[in-house]
């Protein structure tokens, strides 16, 4: 619905519904102040959101939600690559699961500052439908850094050994405080493959209904 593979700064959506569709954003190449708050996706194929080598990027408070089409195996709520200067994902919202996205957040490739930190907190998703035996990830990373991960719940259903609320990978410098971490299946409640990629973790809840 929103497509733009060249330059342009300054783009701004509040208060909007997006409604049927493959992707409701695809943005990539150089965009700058990019601010996507308080909108509604539903009924999206591959993800609501997808930006690509953009910089200063807002968003906040938005809901995605899939009430009839089913999504593809590899879709996302909001997946985002190549993310340079300042990076807030804040207050958004993904909890009917209906038909749900395969992914929460896919985060590859950003990194914030100590003064200047990427801040992803206050989100709300659930992940997991009717498909119970499908693989789910709440938040994905990889190769980020200078992160605050903070005040997130994520809650994982079905039965898919692979499904976990929140996977990690490259990266340094990354804080995990006060989240709540659900898994109702078989997986693990934190996919870590290199502990580098945390910095300091600490006060978190984590639940798993088949592990000890």
């Amino acid at each position: 619905m929103v497509y733009n593979s060249g330059s342009i700064d300054g783009l701004s959506f509040k208060n909007c519904a997006f409604n049927n569709g493959y992707e409701a954003f695809f943005i990539e190449g150089n965009s700058k102040g990019i601010e996507i708050e308080f909108c509604e996706f539903n009924n999206f194929y591959r993800g609501a959101i997808a930006l690509s080598e953009v910089e200063n990027v807002l968003i906040d408070n938005n809901e995605n939600f899939n009430s009839t089409r089913s999504p593809q195996t590899s879709s996302a709520f909001l997946r985002l690559n190549e993310v340079a200067g300042s990076l807030y994902i804040t207050n958004n919202s993904n909890i009917r699961t209906e038909t749900t996205m395969r992914n929460g957040f896919i985060v590859n490739e950003a990194s914030g500052s100590p003064s200047n930190p990427i801040l992803i907190a206050n989100n709300r998703i659930v992940m997991g439908d009717t498909n119970l035996t499908g693989q789910y990830r709440g938040l994905s990373f990889n190769d980020i850094k200078f992160t605050s991960i903070a005040h997130n719940s994520i809650v994982v259903l079905g039965t898919n050994a692979n499904s976990t609320p929140i996977y990690t990978n490259l990266g340094n410098s990354n804080d995990i405080v006060n989240n709540v971490f659900v898994n109702y299946g078989s997986g693990l409640c934190f996919d870590v493959v290199n502990k580098s990629f945390i910095n300091d973790m600490n006060n978190n809840v984590i639940f798993n209904s088949s592990r000890t």
